[in-house]
């Protein structure tokens, strides 16, 4: 029953996005205990430092991307895990072990959600046709689902993941708390090629998306995160 609910879902969100190609805005979706969220955008970037101004109306989607930690008080590209890319730069971040793998967004608006092998290398060789990249959990690698992930199936907390189906990105999260072990069942009826973890730890979880009328929904306006992905049209 889910599965065809989940198709249905799929369905109706590419028949949205064929049809609202400038909208400006992210389309959403939701079951009882969670969510889709489809940014409509032509442009994808990692901003570092400070989130994104709310009244910057170019941007359809933030959320937190790669893990932060306060190596420094002030912000500093080491505050951020692993290698990243932030409009077009290359920075190195601090080691983290959690990163398994990481998502990559060239300049000719192509992307990939690579281990972190491939992900490691490919920004260092690479950089100079990326737009941005980050380092994050590998969640679901090529249709199977990754053993390492930072908490065990019994740690209770809200879930987001970046998503790739069939050639689409999107986010998959939760509306409240709930098990890993019940986020990862459910997301393994998505039959999903790719996904990627999202920070959401308590205060760095601060993110908000633009509906079509041009107001926000805001998730934790208090923050110390230091980096944020971002979906602009």
């Amino acid at each position: 029953m889910k599965q065809l609910l989940y198709r249905t879902i799929f369905f109706l969100a590419g028949i949205f996005l064929f049809n609202t190609a400038d909208a400006q805005y992210t389309f959403c979706t939701e079951t009882d205990s969670f969510a889709f969220r489809y940014p409509v955008y032509n442009k994808i970037d990692l901003v570092c430092g400070d989130a994104p101004d709310t009244t910057d109306k170019s941007v359809v989607l933030c959320f937190p991307a790669a893990f932060s930690a306060l190596i420094k008080p002030d912000f500093d590209h080491i505050n951020v895990a692993g290698w990243h890319i932030s409009d077009g730069k290359l920075h190195k971040g601090f080691p983290c072990r959690n990163n398994t793998g990481g998502f990559v967004y060239y300049k000719n608006r192509r992307w990939k959600i690579l281990d972190k092998e491939s992900y490691d290398r490919t920004v260092q060789e690479e950089a100079d046709n990326i737009q941005c990249a980050y380092g994050q959990c590998l969640v679901i690698a090529d249709k199977k689902v990754q053993e390492k992930f930072p908490r065990g199936p019994e740690w209770v907390a809200n879930y987001r993941v970046l998503c790739d189906k069939q050639g689409r990105l999107f986010f998959f999260e939760t509306k409240y708390a709930m098990p890993r072990g019940r986020f990862m069942d459910e997301l393994d009826k998505l039959d999903l090629d790719n996904a990627l973890y999202m920070e959401m730890g308590q205060d760095y979880n601060h993110g908000w998306w633009r509906n079509e009328d041009g107001s926000l929904n805001m998730q934790h306006s208090f923050y110390r995160g230091s980096n944020w992905v971002v979906f602009k049209y």
